[in-house]
């Protein structure tokens, strides 16, 4: 061993010996609401295992409010659906009328009172996860979040800042990608699987009164990553759009659909939806095959039937429906459907289209045929 290798491991032995023991215990614990990162007058301290912060500022930045009575020094958290009772150097907790004990008791240092953590943000409803080193504390408001399952995993999204993230087998929480939005309105989300094993997203901000708006995103994942992803705003008139058509995943603007190779995860075809339906507008897609597809303009809810080759385009009321409900179509102005025909797709089958009308009109058990030989076909 030469002299500098004999240097170096002394240097190593000493500074092994003179670093104290606790160095590493004295490592600061960091909390993260939400992603963001908490700031505290006192900071949090780890204590046999247990993680302690003041009271009053983590209960009140999970939404609720902490009371402090100094003659029975107790605090008392007012919650919708708790009231939560603690006492100072007690292990006894009170939820409710349920007697709680914890392994760590409320204590006050500083002058703050210090609450374990994980007691306080799961008995307010929220998901608390402890990462060793570095000593993180991630605490995510449940109510903050949409969620869905599919298999293993669970899509948890947040609803304020876009953070998506993936829960797999109830590990830990990881992020996987952000999306552009905000939900103002009451939100939605789905997770499907797709042809080839991939997962489509489906999140829905239905808003305004009475619930006319509805912002669709649409999030394709592979591998856990988000490979495309549209949006697009529905004013009154609300269609579900197709996810899947064969091997491709259906995704839409609203102005243009786009087919997704489910195994590549590239836009393989690209339909202007606008130049199909001959209007400016945001289009449903109701029904696709390789010749025909059947879209609906927002504003005006009338479904044409689409021939992908010709461009021909054909207004399915006027060939289903009764000179009287096709007056109706062309002129109805009832509240909260607008103009607009209630014509809803059932299956193709053998060449032929099924529809069922669910006009408020005449509304019956009637099934509506269209064969598509009726098209030209070139």
């Amino acid at each position: 061993m030469n002299k500098h290798c004999l240097a170096a491991l002394a240097v190593i032995i000493l500074l092994t010996v003179l670093l104290p023991a606790g160095a590493l215990a004295d490592q600061p614990v960091k909390v993260l609401l939400d992603g963001e990162s908490m700031n505290f007058d006192v900071p949090p301290v780890l204590e046999q295992g247990r993680v302690l912060v003041p009271l009053r500022p983590m209960v009140e930045a999970l939404g609720k409010e902490a009371a402090w009575d100094p003659l029975k020094r107790m605090v008392t958290i007012i919650d919708t659906n708790n009231t939560v009772k603690l006492f100072v150097d007690s292990p006894i907790v009170y939820k409710g009328d349920r007697e709680v004990k914890l392994d760590m008791p409320v204590t006050i240092k500083n002058g703050r009172t210090l609450a374990p953590i994980r007691f306080i943000s799961e008995v307010l409803e929220a998901r608390v996860e402890w990462q060793k080193e570095p000593k993180l504390v991630s605490i995510y408001r449940e109510h903050n979040y949409l969620k869905s399952a599919l298999n293993d995993c669970e899509y948890w999204l947040n609803t304020k800042s876009g953070d998506l993230y993936l829960l797999k087998n109830t590990a830990m929480l990881q992020k996987i990608g952000q999306l552009q939005l905000s939900i103002i309105g009451m939100g939605y989300m789905s997770a499907e699987q797709t042809p080839k094993g991939n997962v489509l997203l489906t999140v829905t901000d239905n808003f305004g009164e009475p619930g006319y708006n509805n912002i669709v995103y649409a999030v394709y994942l592979s591998d856990n990553k988000i490979a495309q992803r549209t949006m697009v705003h529905y004013y009154i008139w609300f269609k579900q759009n197709i996810k899947f058509y064969r091997e491709y995943v259906v995704m839409t603007d609203g102005k243009k659909a786009y087919l997704v190779n489910d195994d590549t995860n590239e836009i393989e075809k690209t339909f202007d939806l606008v130049a199909l339906g001959g209007q400016d507008d945001d289009y449903f897609i109701e029904w696709m095959e390789e010749d025909y597809v059947l879209i609906r303009p927002n504003q005006t809810g009338i479904l044409m039937l689409i021939n992908l080759k010709t461009k021909e385009k054909v207004l399915l009321y006027k060939e289903l429906l009764s000179e009287l409900e096709q007056k109706d179509v062309e002129t109805n102005e009832v509240p909260y459907y607008g103009d607009g025909d209630h014509l809803k797709f059932i299956e193709a089958k053998n060449n032929v289209l099924y529809f069922k009308n669910n006009s408020n009109l005449q509304r019956d058990d009637k099934i509506y045929q269209y064969p598509l030989t009726n098209t030209s076909q070139q």
